[in-house]
């Protein structure tokens, strides 16, 4: 003890020496401004003497700083978004610097709710992806352009159907079993689609993910915003810009059937172990191999026959900005065309083929009419053409995957091929069947307003915007039945069907949407302190004429924003959202939805080493808030008692019947929103001088009050299932963690390059679902995932009858039934059955992915560019099943796939990879079970780029500013395990669907 107080004293009488030997220098004041190099003051620039860095000081509002120093010091001048610079003092007392501007993430503005805000200041969780990365995806649909580019962000796209290719996409996952789909902002208008939007018209798009930037839309917001800002005009000469492109697109994976030969040998095997006679000859078998007869023995590829290999895609667009000091514009323009991929659409007085196009425009101009009022006037327009085969997609594909290769399309008199089993010939769907045609008209407008009212304090300004949305969907659906015909032995033909004439049926829908919004802003600069003020009135109703209730969806909220800037260092931010929606009862429709969040510049601090080239950067952020869903379901006004047309009576002695009307579902007069309690902490990181950048967070979300029906209700009560009340009670926990780091090169170099890597990790867990009693724990739903799948854990192949009999009874079928090769499921409980007790948690959810990740890389030299983007996904499971995946399904009238050769037979038993075939369903083998689950994960080539820009000195002569030539390709390569169809694909992957497609794609881009 006593030598640690001696050192201590030492330690202290050192410091004050040195303190006093420091200060026997004469220190000097020194006074000066911190300007940009366009003139502009800078407020909240560090100003540190290095050889004093606890003298640190800051500019103010006005640019100016105050500091005291020696003669022989050097001062650093540091800020975010501009290269740090050093000044020797040298006996001055003024010094006037000015910073010139970087390359840096930290200046760029970074859209968020009602509002913009710079990204050093944001304290919530936001991602953000530009024009310029969406067009570098030749895509129709604008959702499908996004996946691998923003973390936080999960996106699927099940179906490659022009038109209806969709991506689904969810904000950190899910954490409701209800929808689970995100908000979408247009420009500041709730509810708008964003899908059909043309890349050029699209100037951001951002992902809310955390409490604190999505609480202001409060009962809408649990579920994560998408906020999209179309493009807007700047002062300058008018830049006019050109583009059009041609694309061509191909099936990226369809399921490899055999042909005629293997098909008949295969099924003779299949009907030999199901103990039938076989079906086919030696001379028949004979005669498919050599194809003797192109009607009695054909070999027909039904997929090569009626999907094309190729089919063409085309956009353009023309669009003009610019202005001046007063008015400024941006007017766009553009098509779309995209053909599908039948054969055979032409054979009528229609055509029946898939085929989407789409007429884009859109004006935004903004007016300032004097110094303090500005308005803006945003019109848009689109014009929509679907066009299909008479009959669903899904039986389309259906008919493809079973109709087996020994079946010609046409018989030798040209009628349609078919029989009993196959009545439906590919043929008769698509060119006979008629045709779906859908119009729509889609028409948008907002009128805005904002005005300065520093007239009654400095800072504060108003403003309001009114919107209105209109659409109109005109259908038409042409079908009629078509005959088929099969061949006797007598020569004569069986016919199956008949044809009809073409009936025509129409449609129509019409929505519209109205918005209003009003609201205050302030913002105002105190010397080192900056605050900001949002209080703002929203309305928003849409009418949907197809509704049964025909009354208007209506919400109607408040919001309130404070935020806290100290010396751009310390930021704190408050949102409040108090809206209600008129999906519940009177009395208890608006909820109170607040947030809280703060950030710290760490390296603004004066205690940070800011002289060192590795660091110089750091920030960290925390949030917390609550915020609400209300998208509970199909079914709205779930607190209304209903009745219905029920069962009647019969009276007299005619016994005459009178219908009846009956209570329908049970009301809940206490139904309310689910209500999302969010935290999220994240950190930013600025390394070798914004080179590289990181940007992490980790969050944690508890989502109660989810609606859900009871399922400890006896059905003794005399109601059960549907006829139950939702209620509030569900209960769910969502974790985990989405990250970005990028690192690009400084732009002053000859060889200008970026790479950028992002990841999304997020698990959630049923807490509390009000369960049926179940006999063994693993039964239980709760403590696992949102739709977690169950089934049997399959444990190998019957090896024999003496195998079966020693075996636990499948009680699935009866045991004489079972045969060598036949699935044997393991016991799980040991009772010795194999029965729905046995069916334990497999794999993980089916639809969507636990992790989602992407890597993207761009590089340009000397006018050539290249970029490149990987996307993937994991921890997602999808079921193989139905005609595209079982042999024969379907009564025997399916196939064979390829990899059903490698099947179970008793001279194949250690190596097969498949069950012993059947010739007509298996219910023992085709069961729920992890044989038939395959892992989704996969990494996709999802974009790739290359082009070339001619000089500017080589277009002068023609009075062009850039010409740029280009080639992408989009979705080129997939690296998984599924195989046999893609792993985007719907989560019950039978194959009946429409596939993804593979584009490759050129175009050039002319700019004025």
């Amino acid at each position: 003890m006593n030598r640690f107080l001696c050192f201590c004293m030492l330690l202290f009488l050192f410091e004050g020496t040195a303190f006093s030997a420091g200060n026997q220098q004469e220190q000097l004041a020194i006074i000066g401004t911190v300007s940009a190099n366009d003139g502009t003051p800078l407020s909240g620039v560090s100003v540190t003497p290095l050889l004093y860095p606890n003298n640190r000081a800051a500019t103010g509002a006005d640019g100016q700083y105050r500091i005291r120093t020696v003669d022989t010091d050097t001062l650093l001048f540091t800020f975010v978004g501009y290269q740090q610079l050093k000044i020797a003092v040298a006996g001055r007392t003024q010094i006037n610097v000015v910073l010139e501007g970087t390359d840096t993430f930290m200046e760029e503005v970074v859209v968020v709710a009602y509002g913009e805000q710079k990204k050093v200041s944001l304290t919530g969780a936001i991602s953000s992806v530009a024009t310029k990365e969406l067009r570098q995806s030749p895509v129709s649909n604008l959702s499908n352009a996004l996946a691998g580019r923003l973390p936080g962000l999960v996106a699927f796209q099940p179906t490659g159907e022009p038109g209806n290719d969709l991506s689904q996409l969810f904000i950190r996952g899910v954490s409701t079993f209800n929808n689970a789909a995100p908000l979408v902002v247009v420009d500041g208008v709730l509810g708008r689609d964003f899908a059909q939007l043309d890349p050029n018209e699209v100037e951001s798009i951002s992902i809310l993910k955390d409490a604190s930037s999505t609480a202001v839309y409060g009962v809408r917001g649990a579920n994560g915003v998408i906020l999209v800002t179309t493009r807007r005009g700047k002062s300058g000469k008018p830049q006019i810009s050109f583009s059009s492109e041609l694309g061509y697109q191909s099936p990226i994976r369809l399921p490899k059937f055999v042909g005629s030969y293997d098909y008949a040998t295969l099924y003779n095997e299949a009907l030999a172990n199901d103990n039938l006679p076989k079906k086919f000859s030696d001379q028949d078998l004979e005669y498919y191999r050599i194809g003797a007869d192109p009607y009695l023995y054909p070999n027909t590829d039904w997929f090569e026959e009626f999907l094309k290999p190729f089919t063409p895609m085309t956009r353009a667009n023309l669009n003009i900005s610019g202005g001046g000091d007063k008015v400024r514009y941006f007017v766009s323009a553009s098509a779309l065309t995209q053909d599908g991929v039948y054969n055979f659409t032409k054979l009528n007085d229609y055509d029946a083929n898939a085929k989407f196009n789409r007429y884009n425009f859109r004006s935004n101009i903004d007016i300032n009419l004097s110094d303090n009022l500005t308005v803006g006037l945003d019109l848009a327009g689109r014009v929509e053409n679907r066009n299909y085969p008479g009959r669903d997609t899904w039986l389309i594909f259906t008919i493809l995957n079973r109709i087996p290769p020994n079946m010609p399309i046409k018989n030798a008199d040209g009628s349609l091929a078919g029989d009993g089993l196959n009545p439906e010939n590919p043929m008769g769907l698509i060119a006979h069947g008629g045709y779906r045609d859908f119009y729509g008209n889609f028409l948008q407008g907002t009128y805005r307003m904002s005005h300065k009212l520093d007239f009654l304090t400095k800072g504060l300004s108003a403003r309001a915007a009114f919107a209105f949305d209109g659409s109109f969907d005109y259908n038409i659906h042409a079908s009629r039945g078509y005959a088929v015909y099969q061949l006797r032995e007598d020569g004569g033909y069986n016919q199956f069907g008949n044809d009809t004439e073409l009936g025509i049926g129409k449609g129509y829908a019409y929505n519209r949407t109205v918005n209003f919004e009003a609201a205050f802003d302030y913002n105002r600069t105190f010397g080192d302190h900056q605050v900001t003020g949002l209080a703002l009135f929203n309305q928003n109703r849409l009418v949907r004429h197809d509704d049964g209730y025909n009354i208007p969806f209506s919400y109607l909220g408040y919001v309130g924003r404070f935020t806290y800037a100290y010396q751009s260092r310390l930021f704190g931010e408050v949102n409040i959202g108090y809206n209600g929606s008129e999906q519940f009862p009177k009395g208890s429709r608006f909820g109170f939805f607040p947030s809280f969040s703060a950030g710290w510049v760490i390296s603004e601090e004066g205690f940070f080493n800011k002289d060192q080239e590795v660091l110089n950067f750091a920030k960290l952020r925390a949030s917390y808030g609550e915020v609400g869903n209300d998208r509970l379901g199909a079914r709205r006004f779930l607190y209304q008692q209903t009745f219905q047309g029920a069962g009647g009576y019969r009276f007299g002695s005619a016994q005459a019947g009178y219908g009846g009307i009956g209570e329908g579902p049970l009301a809940n007069e206490d139904i309310t929103w689910e209500r999302a309690r969010k935290t999220n902490l994240g950190v930013e990181l600025g390394l070798f001088n914004d080179q590289l950048y990181l940007t992490a967070d980790v969050f944690h979300e508890r989502r109660d009050n989810i609606l859900t029906t009871r399922g400890t209700v006896s059905a003794i009560v005399g109601r059960q299932g549907g006829d139950l009340p939702p209620v509030n009670i569900g209960i769910v926990q969502n974790r985990g963690v989405d990250a970005e780091l990028t690192y690009r090169n400084p732009s002053s170099n000859k060889v200008n390059y970026s790479i950028s890597g992002n990841v999304t990790f997020a698990r959630n867990k049923v807490l509390f679902m009000d369960e049926e009693s179940r006999e063994f724990d693993y039964q239980y739903r709760t403590g696992l995932r949102v739709g977690q799948p169950f089934g049997l854990k399959w444990d190998r192949f019957f090896e024999s009858y003496e195998d079966i009999n020693a075996s636990a009874p499948h009680t699935f079928v009866t045991q004489e039934s079972l045969r060598p090769g036949d699935i044997k499921y393991k016991d799980i409980n040991n009772d010795g059955v194999i029965d729905a007790n046995d069916e334990v948690p497999l794999g993980f959810n089916t639809g969507i992915p636990e992790l989602m990740f992407g890597l993207s890389g761009r590089v340009s030299y000397a006018g050539v560019d290249f970029s490149v983007l990987f996307q993937g996904a994991g921890n997602s499971s999808v079921f193989m099943d139905n005609f595209a995946i079982w042999e024969f399904r379907g009564g025997g009238a399916g196939k064979v796939n390829e990899w059903h050769m490698n099947r179970w037979t008793p001279e194949t038993a250690a190596t097969a990879t498949y069950p012993r075939l059947s010739s007509t369903d298996n219910p023992n083998n085709q069961r729920l079970s992890d044989f038939w689950m395959r892992p989704r994960d996969y990494v996709r080539l999802k974009n790739i780029e290359l082009g070339y820009s001619f000089s500017a000195t080589a277009l002068k002569a023609v009075k062009i500013q850039k010409v740029r030539l280009y080639l992408n390709a989009h979705n080129l390569v997939t690296w998984d395990n599924v195989k046999i169809v893609d792993p985007e694909n719907p989560a019950w992957a039978g194959g009946d669907f429409y596939p993804q497609q593979r584009v490759i794609n050129g175009g050039v881009t002319i700019d004025f």
